[in-house]
């Protein structure tokens, strides 16, 4: 063979190394640009995601803090209510005391009350027997 056509061959063989390599790089370029696409769509569907996770724990926070408020107005209605049952039991006490002081009142200036022990009646009251009682004026 002569010189012109290794020549050639060396040429062809060139293009051709240098018409793969353009190939490849297309190639490469191609799957560069896809992946990138993938990657946008992924990152936007991330953004998505993110932005109703963000949403439902702003919903999720926002409940805790109704229920933060319920729970301060119970523990507010419970403390009135125990300030309320505290003042009821104490006018309970009041209005036996009252009655007891009533009942003493009434046991000192009755005279129909004997102070004998055997002579206490089933309501505590210390009655004297009526047949030795001294009369009414």
């Amino acid at each position: 063979m002569n010189d012109w056509t290794w020549i050639v061959i060396a040429v062809v063989a060139v293009v051709a190394i240098i018409a793969l390599a353009l190939l490849a790089k297309r190639a490469a370029d191609r799957r560069k640009v896809e992946d990138q696409r993938r990657d946008r769509e992924k990152a936007a569907r991330l953004r998505d995601e993110a932005a109703e996770t963000s949403l439902e724990a702003r919903r999720t926070e926002a409940g805790a803090m109704t229920a933060r408020v319920d729970a301060d107005e119970a523990r507010v209605e419970a403390e009135r209510l125990e300030r309320h049952a505290r003042e009821l039991e104490e006018e309970a006490q009041r209005a036996q005391a009252t009655a007891h002081e009533r009942l003493e009142e009434a046991e000192r200036i009755d005279p129909d009350i004997d102070a004998s022990p055997e002579s206490t009646d089933t309501a505590g009251a210390h009655r004297a027997d009526p047949d030795t009682a001294p009369p009414a004026r």
